[in-house]
């Protein structure tokens, strides 16, 4: 179990979630630190992982992030410099020692790195496709969007049997 901290959702403005990890990690609760490619470039997305890494947040999950014309700041400008699988490639790379600019790093941050996945996407072949992009880029993990439709999750659940990837169902709490 682990508390999933969203990265400003919806492009609505709130705390930094590695944040709220560190706070949750000193209560012994285990989180899963959402990432965005909406706000940052791919500079400020690396240092973020590294703080993130200092911090003891050790659970990722890349996400490319809704537009901001969507949230509370429609006027804030996107800067998407990268996507999910970018931002995969860039944990890989930081993993590995080196940034995207192919800069040595003092130390080698250790993640488990998770995407996102749409178990009611129209096009399930696509869908796919995108799964293995994301598995070739380094996603260990999936966590899929809300789930509605049982029928539909487990037709999806048949169709990713092949990848052998932890699968996290995704759901809303009713308020």
């Amino acid at each position: 179990d682990a508390f999933n901290l969203t990265d400003s959702h919806s492009s609505r403005m709130a705390m930094s979630p590695a944040t709220v990890a560190h706070l949750l990690a000193d209560l012994g609760i285990e989180s899963i630190l959402q990432i965005t490619c909406r706000d940052r470039n791919r500079i400020a997305l690396q240092g973020d992982l590294l703080a993130a890494h200092a911090l003891g947040a050790s659970n990722v999950l890349c996400m490319s992030g809704d537009p901001p014309k969507n949230g509370d700041h429609p006027d804030a400008k996107p800067v998407f410099d990268i996507n999910a699988i970018g931002l995969l490639r860039a944990i890989s790379s930081l993993q590995a020692g080196t940034d995207l600019g192919g800069n040595e790093l003092k130390g080698v941050p250790a993640f488990c790195a998770g995407a996102v996945a749409n178990p009611g996407a129209d096009d399930l072949a696509k869908e796919l496709g995108r799964l293995e992009d994301k598995l070739e880029a380094g996603a260990v993990f999936f966590q899929t969007q809300s789930v509605y439709d049982r029928s539909v999750f487990e037709r999806f659940m048949k169709a990713v049997e092949q990848y052998n990837a932890p699968i996290l169902a995704g759901f809303i709490m009713l308020k």
